[in-house]
Protein backbone atom coordinates (compact mmCIF):
# COMPACT_ATOMS: atom_id res chain seq x y z
CA UNK A 1 0.00 0.00 0.00
CA UNK A 2 1.53 3.57 -1.10
CA UNK A 3 1.72 6.01 1.45
CA UNK A 4 0.00 8.46 -0.25
CA UNK A 5 -2.89 6.24 -2.11
CA UNK A 6 -5.32 7.37 -3.34
CA UNK A 7 -4.21 10.78 -3.60
CA UNK A 8 -0.73 10.39 -5.46
CA UNK A 9 -0.79 13.04 -7.87
CA UNK A 10 2.55 13.67 -6.78
CA UNK A 11 15.64 11.01 -5.97
CA UNK A 12 18.03 12.04 -5.12
CA UNK A 13 21.63 10.54 -6.27
CA UNK A 14 25.23 11.71 -6.17
CA UNK A 15 26.25 13.61 -8.63
CA UNK A 16 26.39 13.01 -11.87
CA UNK A 17 22.39 13.44 -11.75
CA UNK A 18 21.85 11.54 -14.65
CA UNK A 19 22.31 7.81 -12.19
CA UNK A 20 19.79 5.97 -12.25
CA UNK A 21 18.37 5.61 -8.59
CA UNK A 22 18.41 2.36 -7.69
CA UNK A 23 17.46 0.33 -4.02
CA UNK A 24 21.05 0.65 -2.50
CA UNK A 25 20.86 4.72 -1.93
CA UNK A 26 18.10 4.00 0.59
CA UNK A 27 17.76 2.50 3.49
CA UNK A 28 14.67 1.92 5.92
CA UNK A 29 14.67 5.22 8.59
CA UNK A 30 15.62 3.82 12.55
CA UNK A 31 13.33 6.67 13.95
CA UNK A 32 10.76 8.00 11.47
CA UNK A 33 7.66 6.53 10.26
CA UNK A 34 4.35 8.21 8.31
CA UNK A 35 0.77 7.97 8.28
CA UNK A 36 -1.95 8.67 6.60
CA UNK A 37 -5.57 9.00 8.00
CA UNK A 38 -8.51 9.00 5.55
CA UNK A 39 -9.63 12.86 6.48
CA UNK A 40 -7.85 15.67 7.43
CA UNK A 41 -8.13 13.99 11.04
CA UNK A 42 -4.56 15.04 13.27
CA UNK A 43 -3.40 11.38 13.88
CA UNK A 44 -1.55 12.19 17.12
CA UNK A 45 -4.17 11.70 19.75
CA UNK A 46 -4.77 8.60 18.04
CA UNK A 47 -0.86 7.57 18.20
CA UNK A 48 -1.03 8.64 22.59
CA UNK A 49 -4.40 6.11 22.90
CA UNK A 50 -1.80 2.88 22.13
CA UNK A 51 0.28 1.86 25.03
CA UNK A 52 3.50 2.56 23.39
CA UNK A 53 2.37 6.03 21.63
CA UNK A 54 1.41 7.24 24.91
CA UNK A 55 5.00 7.16 26.29
CA UNK A 56 6.96 8.07 22.86
CA UNK A 57 8.96 11.12 21.94
CA UNK A 58 7.41 12.01 19.11
CA UNK A 59 8.14 15.17 17.10
CA UNK A 60 6.14 15.79 13.68
CA UNK A 61 8.88 16.54 11.31
CA UNK A 62 6.79 17.22 8.07
CA UNK A 63 3.09 16.95 6.77
CA UNK A 64 1.59 17.00 3.78
CA UNK A 65 -1.95 18.41 4.63
CA UNK A 66 -2.85 17.75 0.64
CA UNK A 67 -2.77 14.23 1.10
CA UNK A 68 -3.38 13.94 4.93
CA UNK A 69 0.40 12.76 5.16
CA UNK A 70 2.41 13.15 8.53
CA UNK A 71 6.05 12.07 9.23
CA UNK A 72 7.01 11.61 13.05
CA UNK A 73 10.56 11.08 14.75
CA UNK A 74 10.27 8.98 17.61
CA UNK A 75 13.08 10.34 20.10
CA UNK A 76 15.39 8.52 22.75
CA UNK A 77 17.21 5.00 22.56
CA UNK A 78 15.78 1.83 20.96
CA UNK A 79 13.33 4.22 18.77
CA UNK A 80 13.46 1.56 15.60
CA UNK A 81 11.85 -1.32 17.81
CA UNK A 82 9.39 1.14 19.84
CA UNK A 83 8.39 2.42 16.30
CA UNK A 84 7.72 -0.93 15.09
CA UNK A 85 5.87 -1.90 18.47
CA UNK A 86 3.42 1.27 17.82
CA UNK A 87 2.79 0.09 14.03
CA UNK A 88 1.53 -3.23 15.23
CA UNK A 89 -0.34 -1.54 17.94
CA UNK A 90 -2.03 0.73 16.10
CA UNK A 91 -2.76 -1.80 13.10
CA UNK A 92 -4.25 -4.07 15.82
CA UNK A 93 -6.78 -1.15 16.69
CA UNK A 94 -7.93 -1.13 13.05
CA UNK A 95 -8.97 2.62 14.04
CA UNK A 96 -10.94 3.68 10.97
CA UNK A 97 -9.84 6.71 10.77
CA UNK A 98 -6.05 5.39 10.02
CA UNK A 99 -5.02 4.81 6.22
CA UNK A 100 -2.08 3.59 6.52
CA UNK A 101 1.34 3.65 9.24
CA UNK A 102 4.37 2.50 7.87
CA UNK A 103 8.27 3.20 7.85
CA UNK A 104 9.70 5.66 5.36
CA UNK A 105 13.03 5.57 3.21
CA UNK A 106 16.04 7.92 4.09
CA UNK A 107 18.70 8.45 1.84
CA UNK A 108 21.86 6.76 3.05
CA UNK A 109 24.42 10.08 2.17
CA UNK A 110 22.82 12.50 4.08
CA UNK A 111 19.08 11.09 5.85
CA UNK A 112 16.97 12.98 3.97
CA UNK A 113 13.82 11.11 4.12
CA UNK A 114 12.04 9.94 0.43
CA UNK A 115 8.21 8.94 0.82
CA UNK A 116 7.67 6.33 -1.86
CA UNK A 117 4.28 6.91 -3.59
CA UNK A 118 3.71 3.91 -5.25
CA UNK A 119 3.68 5.94 -8.45
CA UNK A 120 6.39 5.41 -11.17
CA UNK A 121 8.25 7.69 -14.31
CA UNK A 122 8.21 5.50 -17.57
CA UNK A 123 10.11 6.47 -20.67
CA UNK A 124 9.95 4.78 -23.81
CA UNK A 125 11.93 4.97 -27.15
CA UNK A 126 9.68 7.38 -28.96
CA UNK A 127 9.23 5.17 -31.85
CA UNK A 128 8.99 2.36 -29.65
CA UNK A 129 5.94 3.71 -27.56
CA UNK A 130 2.91 2.02 -28.73
CA UNK A 131 5.01 -1.30 -26.84
CA UNK A 132 3.37 0.76 -23.35
CA UNK A 133 0.20 -1.83 -24.00
CA UNK A 134 2.22 -4.96 -23.87
CA UNK A 135 3.47 -3.51 -20.71
CA UNK A 136 0.39 -2.47 -18.84
CA UNK A 137 -0.54 -5.84 -19.62
CA UNK A 138 2.61 -7.84 -18.22
CA UNK A 139 2.63 -5.34 -15.17
CA UNK A 140 0.80 -4.48 -12.64
CA UNK A 141 0.43 -0.75 -13.68
CA UNK A 142 -2.32 1.87 -15.18
CA UNK A 143 -1.49 4.92 -16.65
CA UNK A 144 -2.39 8.29 -14.60
CA UNK A 145 -1.54 9.87 -17.59
CA UNK A 146 0.94 10.66 -20.41
CA UNK A 147 3.58 13.14 -20.14
CA UNK A 148 3.86 15.43 -23.30
CA UNK A 149 7.59 15.86 -23.14
CA UNK A 150 7.72 12.47 -25.23
CA UNK A 151 5.42 10.18 -27.41
CA UNK A 152 6.55 7.21 -24.64
CA UNK A 153 6.84 9.45 -21.56
CA UNK A 154 4.34 7.78 -19.10
CA UNK A 155 3.00 8.74 -15.23
CA UNK A 156 2.03 5.04 -13.64
CA UNK A 157 0.46 3.68 -10.76
CA UNK A 158 1.78 0.84 -9.12
CA UNK A 159 -1.76 -1.39 -8.93
CA UNK A 160 -0.25 -4.53 -7.10
CA UNK A 161 0.94 -5.85 -3.54
CA UNK A 162 3.09 -3.63 -1.12
CA UNK A 163 4.31 -0.65 -2.47
CA UNK A 164 8.21 -0.84 -1.59
CA UNK A 165 8.06 -3.66 -4.42
CA UNK A 166 8.33 -0.53 -6.49
CA UNK A 167 11.77 -0.18 -6.78
CA UNK A 168 12.37 -3.82 -7.63
CA UNK A 169 9.39 -3.57 -10.68
CA UNK A 170 11.56 -0.31 -11.98
CA UNK A 171 14.97 -2.25 -12.01
CA UNK A 172 13.08 -5.04 -14.59
CA UNK A 173 11.58 -1.92 -16.21
CA UNK A 174 14.79 -0.58 -16.59
CA UNK A 175 16.09 -4.01 -18.22
CA UNK A 176 13.22 -3.83 -21.07
CA UNK A 177 15.23 -2.49 -24.58
CA UNK A 178 12.69 -0.04 -25.02
CA UNK A 179 12.77 1.65 -22.13
CA UNK A 180 15.11 4.69 -21.78
CA UNK A 181 14.22 5.93 -18.07
CA UNK A 182 12.51 4.58 -14.95
CA UNK A 183 11.98 5.88 -11.67
CA UNK A 184 9.83 5.17 -8.69
CA UNK A 185 8.63 8.56 -7.52
CA UNK A 186 9.85 9.46 -3.77
CA UNK A 187 9.03 12.38 -2.83
CA UNK A 188 9.99 15.33 0.33
CA UNK A 189 8.55 18.37 1.73
CA UNK A 190 10.14 21.36 -0.51
CA UNK A 191 11.55 24.42 0.78
CA UNK A 192 9.39 27.68 -0.09
CA UNK A 193 9.17 30.80 2.70
CA UNK A 194 6.05 30.79 3.84
CA UNK A 195 4.19 34.39 5.36
CA UNK A 196 1.56 33.91 7.86
CA UNK A 197 -1.12 35.94 5.98
CA UNK A 198 -1.38 36.84 2.22
CA UNK A 199 -2.17 40.32 2.38
CA UNK A 200 1.22 41.15 4.00
CA UNK A 201 2.91 38.74 1.83
CA UNK A 202 1.51 40.01 -1.35
CA UNK A 203 2.60 43.34 -0.93
CA UNK A 204 4.95 43.97 -3.20
CA UNK A 205 9.16 43.93 -2.19
CA UNK A 206 9.39 46.24 -4.55
CA UNK A 207 7.12 48.96 -2.95
CA UNK A 208 7.67 48.12 0.78
CA UNK A 209 7.95 51.09 2.84
CA UNK A 210 10.43 51.61 5.71
CA UNK A 211 8.16 50.79 8.24
CA UNK A 212 6.51 47.57 7.55
CA UNK A 213 7.63 44.58 9.31
CA UNK A 214 7.87 41.15 8.34
CA UNK A 215 5.23 38.91 10.07
CA UNK A 216 6.11 36.75 12.84
CA UNK A 217 6.89 33.24 11.03
CA UNK A 218 7.50 34.00 7.92
CA UNK A 219 11.10 33.42 7.77
CA UNK A 220 10.10 29.59 7.92
CA UNK A 221 12.81 28.13 9.85
CA UNK A 222 14.62 30.71 10.25
CA UNK A 223 11.34 32.71 11.58
CA UNK A 224 13.54 34.13 15.50
CA UNK A 225 15.28 36.31 12.68
CA UNK A 226 15.28 39.98 13.77
CA UNK A 227 15.28 42.07 10.66
CA UNK A 228 15.86 45.72 9.78
CA UNK A 229 14.66 47.44 6.60
CA UNK A 230 16.55 49.25 4.44
CA UNK A 231 15.60 53.18 4.02
CA UNK A 232 14.07 54.63 0.83
CA UNK A 233 15.91 56.37 -1.73
CA UNK A 234 14.80 59.13 -3.53
CA UNK A 235 11.49 58.80 -2.74
CA UNK A 236 11.56 54.60 -4.06
CA UNK A 237 12.21 51.57 -1.52
CA UNK A 238 15.66 50.23 -1.33
CA UNK A 239 14.80 47.24 -3.61
CA UNK A 240 13.19 49.19 -7.08
CA UNK A 241 16.22 51.86 -6.48
CA UNK A 242 18.28 48.79 -6.43
CA UNK A 243 16.69 47.56 -9.68
CA UNK A 244 16.13 50.95 -11.68
CA UNK A 245 12.86 49.95 -11.52
CA UNK A 246 11.20 53.02 -12.23
CA UNK A 247 14.14 53.26 -15.52
CA UNK A 248 12.96 49.43 -16.95
CA UNK A 249 9.00 50.36 -16.58
CA UNK A 250 9.84 52.98 -19.44
CA UNK A 251 11.11 50.48 -21.40
CA UNK A 252 8.37 47.84 -20.59
CA UNK A 253 5.85 46.59 -18.20
CA UNK A 254 5.46 43.65 -19.58
CA UNK A 255 2.84 43.92 -22.15
CA UNK A 256 2.34 41.18 -24.24
CA UNK A 257 4.09 38.87 -22.37
CA UNK A 258 2.86 35.84 -19.85
CA UNK A 259 4.76 34.35 -16.54
CA UNK A 260 3.76 30.97 -15.38
CA UNK A 261 4.10 30.35 -11.77
CA UNK A 262 4.17 27.13 -11.08
CA UNK A 263 3.90 26.99 -6.87
CA UNK A 264 1.06 26.11 -4.63
CA UNK A 265 -1.74 28.20 -5.59
CA UNK A 266 -2.91 31.70 -5.49
CA UNK A 267 -5.32 33.85 -4.08
CA UNK A 268 -7.16 34.92 -6.44
CA UNK A 269 -9.09 37.59 -5.43
CA UNK A 270 -5.88 39.35 -4.28
CA UNK A 271 -6.20 42.62 -5.46
CA UNK A 272 -2.68 42.44 -6.88
CA UNK A 273 -4.46 40.25 -9.83
CA UNK A 274 -7.86 42.01 -10.01
CA UNK A 275 -7.09 43.45 -13.13
CA UNK A 276 -8.94 42.18 -16.06
CA UNK A 277 -7.33 39.42 -17.99
CA UNK A 278 -4.74 39.50 -15.38
CA UNK A 279 -5.14 35.85 -14.64
CA UNK A 280 -5.11 34.04 -18.20
CA UNK A 281 -5.40 30.89 -16.80
CA UNK A 282 -5.11 28.44 -13.36
CA UNK A 283 -4.87 24.62 -12.90
CA UNK A 284 -4.79 22.71 -9.64
CA UNK A 285 -2.36 19.24 -10.28
CA UNK A 286 -3.49 17.86 -6.90
CA UNK A 287 -7.02 18.27 -7.24
CA UNK A 288 -9.29 15.20 -8.26
CA UNK A 289 -11.32 17.38 -11.01
CA UNK A 290 -9.26 18.36 -13.76
CA UNK A 291 -10.99 21.78 -14.40
CA UNK A 292 -10.30 22.99 -10.52
CA UNK A 293 -8.31 26.03 -10.50
CA UNK A 294 -5.13 26.40 -9.38
CA UNK A 295 -6.55 28.05 -5.90
CA UNK A 296 -5.23 28.12 -2.31
CA UNK A 297 -6.59 25.45 -0.33
CA UNK A 298 -4.73 25.24 3.40
CA UNK A 299 -3.41 27.80 5.76
CA UNK A 300 0.45 27.13 4.67
CA UNK A 301 -0.13 27.89 1.20
CA UNK A 302 0.47 31.34 0.56
CA UNK A 303 3.80 31.40 -1.35
CA UNK A 304 2.38 31.25 -4.44
CA UNK A 305 0.69 34.50 -4.14
CA UNK A 306 3.59 36.10 -2.91
CA UNK A 307 5.41 35.18 -6.11
CA UNK A 308 2.94 36.58 -8.69
CA UNK A 309 2.09 39.38 -6.93
CA UNK A 310 6.11 40.74 -7.32
CA UNK A 311 6.10 39.53 -10.75
CA UNK A 312 3.05 41.09 -11.76
CA UNK A 313 0.85 42.68 -9.61
CA UNK A 314 -1.49 45.64 -10.89
CA UNK A 315 -2.05 46.97 -7.73
CA UNK A 316 -1.34 50.92 -8.15
CA UNK A 317 -0.38 50.38 -4.09
CA UNK A 318 1.99 47.33 -4.65
CA UNK A 319 2.82 47.24 -8.34
CA UNK A 320 5.07 43.91 -9.61
CA UNK A 321 8.05 43.68 -11.51
CA UNK A 322 5.85 43.66 -14.63
CA UNK A 323 2.42 45.13 -13.97
CA UNK A 324 1.01 44.52 -17.17
CA UNK A 325 2.21 41.04 -17.83
CA UNK A 326 -0.51 38.17 -17.24
CA UNK A 327 -0.62 35.08 -15.11
CA UNK A 328 -0.77 31.27 -15.46
CA UNK A 329 -0.44 29.55 -12.12
CA UNK A 330 0.02 26.35 -11.50
CA UNK A 331 -0.77 24.17 -7.95
CA UNK A 332 1.59 21.13 -7.49
CA UNK A 333 3.61 20.48 -4.09
CA UNK A 334 6.03 17.54 -3.39
CA UNK A 335 9.36 18.40 -4.43
CA UNK A 336 9.67 15.25 -6.88
CA UNK A 337 6.37 14.19 -7.56
CA UNK A 338 6.00 13.65 -11.36
CA UNK A 339 3.41 16.41 -11.12
CA UNK A 340 6.24 18.91 -11.47
CA UNK A 341 7.14 17.57 -14.84
CA UNK A 342 3.08 17.73 -16.37
CA UNK A 343 2.85 21.55 -14.93
CA UNK A 344 5.75 22.68 -16.99
CA UNK A 345 5.13 21.06 -19.60
CA UNK A 346 1.30 22.70 -18.97
CA UNK A 347 2.83 25.97 -18.90
CA UNK A 348 4.89 25.48 -22.42
CA UNK A 349 1.18 24.74 -23.79
CA UNK A 350 -0.17 27.30 -22.42
CA UNK A 351 2.26 30.11 -24.10
CA UNK A 352 3.81 30.71 -21.01
CA UNK A 353 7.31 32.93 -21.84
CA UNK A 354 8.60 32.89 -18.13
CA UNK A 355 8.36 29.97 -16.04
CA UNK A 356 8.90 30.92 -12.36
CA UNK A 357 9.59 28.24 -9.76
CA UNK A 358 10.19 29.98 -6.44
CA UNK A 359 11.25 26.54 -4.69
CA UNK A 360 13.28 23.95 -4.59
CA UNK A 361 15.29 21.31 -1.78
CA UNK A 362 15.75 21.91 1.75
CA UNK A 363 19.10 24.15 2.66
CA UNK A 364 21.76 23.34 4.74
CA UNK A 365 22.73 25.36 7.53
CA UNK A 366 23.80 28.81 6.82
CA UNK A 367 25.29 29.58 9.96
CA UNK A 368 26.97 26.47 10.67
CA UNK A 369 30.89 25.71 9.54
CA UNK A 370 30.65 21.82 10.21
CA UNK A 371 27.65 21.28 7.99
CA UNK A 372 27.87 19.47 4.95
CA UNK A 373 26.52 20.82 1.74
CA UNK A 374 23.48 18.43 0.76
CA UNK A 375 23.24 16.98 -2.61
CA UNK A 376 19.35 17.20 -4.01
CA UNK A 377 19.46 15.64 -7.91
CA UNK A 378 16.54 16.58 -10.12
CA UNK A 379 14.02 13.36 -11.21
CA UNK A 380 14.28 12.78 -14.58
CA UNK A 381 11.04 13.10 -15.53
CA UNK A 382 11.53 17.24 -14.35
CA UNK A 383 14.79 17.15 -16.45
CA UNK A 384 13.11 15.98 -19.51
CA UNK A 385 10.02 18.90 -18.75
CA UNK A 386 12.79 21.76 -18.39
CA UNK A 387 14.62 20.61 -21.27
CA UNK A 388 11.34 20.21 -23.18
CA UNK A 389 10.45 24.06 -22.37
CA UNK A 390 13.78 25.25 -23.03
CA UNK A 391 14.23 24.14 -26.60
CA UNK A 392 10.19 24.12 -27.57
CA UNK A 393 8.58 26.96 -25.71
CA UNK A 394 7.33 30.19 -26.89
CA UNK A 395 6.91 28.79 -30.06
CA UNK A 396 10.58 27.28 -30.76
CA UNK A 397 12.24 30.14 -29.03
CA UNK A 398 12.33 28.57 -25.61
CA UNK A 399 11.32 29.76 -22.44
CA UNK A 400 12.66 31.51 -20.25
CA UNK A 401 12.93 29.62 -16.77
CA UNK A 402 13.71 30.81 -13.46
CA UNK A 403 14.78 29.17 -10.18
CA UNK A 404 15.67 30.24 -6.98
CA UNK A 405 18.81 29.54 -5.19
CA UNK A 406 18.67 28.03 -2.16
CA UNK A 407 19.50 30.41 1.22
CA UNK A 408 22.19 27.43 3.03
CA UNK A 409 25.30 29.49 1.77
CA UNK A 410 26.23 26.18 0.27
CA UNK A 411 27.36 25.37 -3.50
CA UNK A 412 24.13 25.38 -5.88
CA UNK A 413 25.74 22.59 -7.69
CA UNK A 414 24.15 20.30 -5.21
CA UNK A 415 20.69 21.72 -6.16
CA UNK A 416 19.73 19.65 -9.02
CA UNK A 417 16.62 21.90 -9.91
CA UNK A 418 18.83 25.66 -9.89
CA UNK A 419 22.07 23.62 -11.09
CA UNK A 420 19.95 22.71 -13.80
CA UNK A 421 21.53 23.77 -17.38
CA UNK A 422 17.99 24.37 -18.63
CA UNK A 423 17.04 27.13 -16.25
CA UNK A 424 18.45 30.86 -14.81
CA UNK A 425 19.39 30.45 -10.94
CA UNK A 426 18.84 33.41 -9.47
CA UNK A 427 20.55 34.70 -5.86
CA UNK A 428 20.41 37.45 -3.47
CA UNK A 429 22.55 40.36 -2.72
CA UNK A 430 22.47 42.59 0.47
CA UNK A 431 22.06 46.42 0.35
CA UNK A 432 25.98 46.47 -0.12
CA UNK A 433 25.40 45.17 -3.58
CA UNK A 434 27.37 42.07 -2.09
CA UNK A 435 26.37 38.41 -2.11
CA UNK A 436 23.87 37.62 0.96
CA UNK A 437 25.71 35.81 3.60
CA UNK A 438 23.08 32.96 3.01
CA UNK A 439 22.82 33.44 -0.10
CA UNK A 440 23.76 29.92 -2.34
CA UNK A 441 26.92 30.51 -4.39
CA UNK A 442 28.76 28.74 -7.43
CA UNK A 443 29.05 28.50 -11.23
CA UNK A 444 25.32 27.75 -12.17
CA UNK A 445 24.54 31.12 -10.23
CA UNK A 446 23.33 33.37 -13.23
CA UNK A 447 22.05 36.40 -11.71
CA UNK A 448 21.40 37.96 -7.96
CA UNK A 449 18.98 40.76 -6.73
CA UNK A 450 18.21 42.47 -3.38
CA UNK A 451 17.11 40.15 -1.27
CA UNK A 452 13.75 42.12 0.20
CA UNK A 453 15.51 45.68 0.99
CA UNK A 454 16.90 43.99 4.22
CA UNK A 455 19.71 43.63 6.24
CA UNK A 456 20.08 40.84 8.99
CA UNK A 457 21.22 41.09 12.01
CA UNK A 458 20.25 37.58 13.53
CA UNK A 459 18.90 34.97 11.41
CA UNK A 460 18.36 34.71 7.60
CA UNK A 461 15.67 35.67 5.64
CA UNK A 462 13.95 33.89 2.34
CA UNK A 463 15.51 35.13 -1.49
CA UNK A 464 12.70 34.48 -2.74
Amino acid sequence: MSYLNPYTPYTFLQIPFIVPLVTATLKPSANLFVVRTHTDTDPLPILRSTATGAILDLTLVDTFPEANVHIYRIGGEAAQRQRDRLKRELRAANDERIDYIGTVQERRDNGAYQIYTGNLFLCLISRRATEIDSILRDYPLKIKRPLGFSKGAFFLEYTAGDARDIFSLCARLRSLPAVTHCEPELVVKRKTFKPENTATASRSAVERPETAHEPEGALSEYASAKVVYAPTVAGASWLSHTVNLKEAHRLSRGAGVTIAVIDDGLEEAHPAFAAQGKLAKSKDFLHGNPNARGQHRFDEEMHGTACASIAVSSDKAAPGIAPEASLLVARVKGLGSVLESAAIMWAVEEGADVISCSWGPADGDPFSERDTPKVHPIPKHTELALEYAYKHGRQGKGCLIVFAAGNGNEPLEGDGYASSKYVIAAGSTDKSHRRSSYSDYGDPLFCCFPSSGVRVIAGVPTTD
